[in-house]
């Protein structure tokens, strides 16, 4: 069971994030205008979104690598739910959306926050486009643990089955390949456009071989201290 002050955090956390998106569209059209607002939103999708799937690979491999669950402060909250996760996948399918979504909403408040007082915000075509990259990033990392989550359950509502077959968001078949043997590939899980790339180039084996080599063990939080 979790506590009454978690749970109210997570709603905190999706309806400041929904709020303040609502708002920062509104300061984008407001700013450059609903038509060219949404013709700047439409070419901002693709690197908005794949930057944020990016990102999502990059904290799911720290979070799965470093650390353990009784690492103070980011232990429970945020390595916990990942070792969770390998122990049992479909987990996340027993939590409701705002259990799933709440904490990233939250994190991702704070760029929005910094948007909506941006200022100006879209005198430029640079500006304009900086602003809809960066809504997308936001909107999609809100709902990337939502999307994980669908891509555990074995029945998910129609529309999303069709984003998943057509690629644009994280399909269980791309998201298969995190779950065999050490978890140690597909870590993106927005849409998972990144893991073929990642998985082939080695990128994180590398960089825990890096970080091997300046003596830093991923499983001793003692080594991360200066």
């Amino acid at each position: 069971m979790r506590s009454r002050t978690l749970a109210a955090l997570d709603a905190v956390g999706v309806c400041g994030f929904s709020g303040l998106f609502a708002a920062s569209l509104w300061r984008l059209a407001s700013a450059a205008g609903t038509g060219r607002a949404a013709a700047f939103l439409l070419l901002a999708a693709p690197l908005g979104i794949a930057i944020a799937d990016l990102a999502s690979g990059v904290v799911h491999w720290f979070g799965d690598t470093f650390l353990d669950e009784a690492t103070p402060l980011v232990g429970a909250a945020w390595i916990k739910p990942f070792r969770e996760h390998h122990r049992d996948p479909l987990a996340i399918t027993r939590h409701d959306f705002f259990e799933v979504s709440g904490s990233n909403g939250l994190l991702l408040s704070f760029p929005l926050a910094f948007f909506w007082n941006w200022r100006p915000a879209a005198d430029t075509v640079a500006e304009a486009m900086g602003g809809s990259i960066l809504l997308w990033f936001c909107f999609a990392l809100a709902i990337t643990n939502q999307l994980h989550c669908w891509s555990h359950r074995p029945r998910v509502p129609r529309p999303v089955r069709r984003l998943q077959a057509w690629g644009l968001v994280l399909s269980p078949e791309r998201h298969a390949g995190h779950h065999r043997g050490r978890h140690g590939q597909a870590f993106c899980v927005t849409t998972g456009w990144w893991n073929p790339f990642l998985d082939r180039t080695g990128v994180f084996s590398a960089l825990e071989h890096r970080l091997d080599a300046c003596r830093i063990d991923p499983r001793d939080p003692e080594s991360f201290r200066p």
